[in-house]
């Protein structure tokens, strides 16, 4: 079955045949790929099962609470920043271009 025919309105790929380029993109992609989006991830992890874990039983959890949170922010916008850069590595995978270069530029963007 072709790409065209796998949609009811024939305008793109189905979502069966999205699912499956995205697995093989992920499975094809080299180890410093996956380590960016997990560098950015676990310590987002970590730092929202602490807070949660500290709100939900700590004794002075109402005096921590506007500044712990405020980290939680932070590990957020840090691990949207890491997935930002794993998308851009994975588009370049998929478009068959060398991976854009860091500037300090493109970071602040």
């Amino acid at each position: 079955m072709s790409r065209r025919a796998a949609t009811a309105n024939g305008t793109g790929p189905g979502a069966l045949a999205l699912m499956e380029e995205a697995v093989h993109l992920l499975r094809r992609a080299p180890a410093r790929t996956l380590a960016m989006y997990y560098v950015g991830a676990s310590p987002f992890v970590l730092g929202i099962l602490y807070f949660w874990a500290d709100m939900g039983q700590g004794a002075f959890a109402r005096t921590r609470c506007a500044g712990a949170s405020l980290g939680v922010a932070l590990l957020f916008l840090w691990m949207k920043a890491w997935q930002a850069a794993f998308a851009r590595e994975l588009w370049a995978q998929r478009s068959e271009t060398p991976p854009p270069r860091w500037t300090l530029r493109r970071a602040g963007r």
